[in-house]
């Protein structure tokens, strides 16, 4: 009976050990997700900066041609 009881104990014990491990390996996971999807943010933010300053830019540089069609034909009078 105490040998079985010994077994026993020994299985109880192996799955706390395995169960431990597993719950490790978890919190790892999670940590290494947390970071990416930090990191992910951080990247999308700094694209959208840059989109948005590349879209400002782009708009000046057609508002300076449109300006330039429009302005043509008056300064052509002008002079």
């Amino acid at each position: 009976m105490s040998e079985q009881h010994d077994r026993r104990i020994e299985r109880i014990e192996d799955w706390k050990a395995d169960a431990t491990g597993r719950l490790t390996a978890l919190e790892k996971l999670a940590e290494t997700s947390e970071a990416r999807l930090t990191e992910e943010r951080r990247a999308n933010a700094e694209e959208r900066k840059a989109n948005r300053t590349e879209r400002t830019w782009a708009m000046g540089v057609y508002i300076v041609l449109v300006l330039a069609v429009i302005s043509d034909p008056i300064i052509a009078k002008l002079l």
